[in-house]
């Protein structure tokens, strides 16, 4: 068995940390966008004029529960935040890509 000694290069090292960086800050700020969407719904009354909105979805399996509603309200909610959340997601996926 034979030891092979690895040179790392560290222009490569210096923009992998650079590149780091900057996925770790677009990351805070999905995730800032998150944390705002939630406390806009819980201190407004758009989640409540949302659940009023899909009131027509009114199927019961069990008394007291509408698994239609629940499902629509989830749906909007996670394509609003899909659709504000998109180019930063296009930002972090072509971050990633090797440019050579």
């Amino acid at each position: 068995m034979t030891v092979t000694s690895v040179e790392l290069d560290l222009n490569r090292q210096q923009e992998a940390k650079a590149y780091a960086r900057i996925r770790r800050r677009l990351s805070y700020i999905t995730m800032g966008i998150g944390v705002i969407g939630i406390i806009i719904l819980l201190f407004t009354n758009l989640g409540i004029w949302l659940a009023n909105q899909l009131h027509t979805l009114s199927w019961q399996p069990v008394t007291g529960w509408f698994p239609l509603q629940i499902l629509a309200y989830f749906l909007i909610l996670m394509l609003a935040y899909e659709i504000i959340t998109a180019p930063i997601a296009y930002l972090i996926a072509m971050d990633s890509q090797p440019c050579r």
